[in-house]
């Protein structure tokens, strides 16, 4: 029984999520299973004509494009040895929904995201998109801490 027959790599492009992406290649590589590299983009506040010219206006489509874009790029570097790595984006108000959403439809069997590792009441303010994804996820998830956090943490 093979761990994993499809992983989900999901990012927001931050230091922690290159140390899930080291993960997620090494994984990928040793089980030769598909990768999808996933982002969840928020839909762009609808701002008052008055206040921003029409041409300054980011929509959707724009939010999309460039998450593609960096998604395209972030695949070119970390995996461009691997065959088989998709790219997608989401859009959703709600990253760790959007991202159990994703894996439940696209038959994800192990989901692989980094963590900022913040504590106390960075936590409480921001929270945790990862904690989120593991209680609400279908599937297992594998949390990679973020090393230089807990480095600056235990020096503490």
């Amino acid at each position: 029984m093979s761990v994993a027959t499809h992983i989900l790599f999901a990012t927001d492009f931050s230091e922690a999520a290159e140390e899930a992406a080291i993960k997620s290649h090494e994984l990928v590589s040793a089980l030769g299973v598909p990768l999808t590299i996933l982002y969840v983009h928020h839909h762009p506040p609808a701002a008052p004509e008055a206040v921003v010219p029409a041409n300054k206006v980011v929509t959707s489509v724009d939010l999309e494009q460039e998450s593609l874009a960096l998604l395209d790029e972030l695949k070119k570097k970390m995996f461009a040895d691997l065959s088989s790595v998709d790219v997608a984006t989401v859009e959703h108000g709600s990253a760790p929904l959007a991202i159990c959403d994703y894996a439940a439809k696209h038959d994800v069997d192990l989901i692989v995201m980094g963590t900022h590792g913040r504590t106390g009441l960075g936590r409480i303010l921001i929270g945790s998109v990862a904690e989120k994804v593991v209680r609400h996820s279908s599937c297992p998830v594998l949390v990679v801490p973020h090393h230089k956090g807990l480095e600056v943490r235990a020096a503490k």
